[in-house]
């Protein structure tokens, strides 16, 4: 279903402009992390207490960081945008004397706690996915799906683009391609674990003693 909606968008639109910065690819991408961060949240908080609760919320995380990305939230944090508050993400920003002091300490302290959430919440959680997948659970794999499919999406961007031996259009037409699929197989995940969390708390309530 997630690779059938990426060929149809570009068969709508073309390949060209269904592929380009901030085409429809991209813009479904977003809807679709979007959806899962919704999905995510809404389980978090229905879930009772105990790892559930903490996976669902690290699910949230993981999508609200991957639509950040696809909205090019980063772009909107540099100088050019924020002036003396902006951020760079080079090595050289961090160490050279010129740069703010106060800037720095922050946008740190703001990475510091954005990868202590993620670290966090993930060991709170601590899921078991290689024996999930071995059980052949439906949640986990198409968390496994996702990787594998934003993987290649990375790839076909940053390791088999134009400079190597791949031209500009097809690095591009796969790598969205990917990404549409891994956003999609993400979001199937979460809706594996929204029904789940559903169940749990309908059993959860039947039990409790009616006066």
């Amino acid at each position: 279903m997630a690779l059938l909606t990426s060929v149809t968008l570009e068969l709508i639109f073309g390949v060209d402009r269904a592929t380009a910065e901030n085409g429809p690819a991209e813009n479904a991408q977003v809807g679709l992390w979007c959806l899962s961060v919704i999905g995510a949240m809404a389980s978090a908080l229905q879930a009772g207490p105990g790892r559930e609760r903490w996976f669902c919320a690290w699910l949230a995380v993981m999508a609200a960081l991957a639509a950040a990305r696809e909205l090019d939230t980063h772009f909107w944090l540099n100088p050019e945008y924020l002036g003396d508050w902006g951020v760079r993400y080079r090595v050289n920003w961090w160490l050279k004397r010129s740069t703010p002091v106060l800037p720095r300490v922050m946008w740190g302290g703001i990475g510091l706690l954005a990868a202590a959430s993620v670290s966090v919440l993930l060991l709170k959680s601590r899921p078991h996915m290689v024996n999930a997948l071995r059980r052949g659970d439906p949640m986990a794999w198409s968390f496994a799906a996702a990787v594998l499919a934003l993987g290649t999406g990375y790839a076909a961007d940053d390791l088999l683009g134009p400079e190597w031996f791949v031209d500009p259009l097809t690095s591009r037409v796969v790598e969205e391609s990917a990404e549409t699929v891994g956003a999609a197989c993400f979001l199937a995940g979460v809706a594996v674990a929204a029904m789940r969390s559903r169940e749990r708390a309908r059993l959860l309530d039947s039990r409790e003693p009616r006066h």
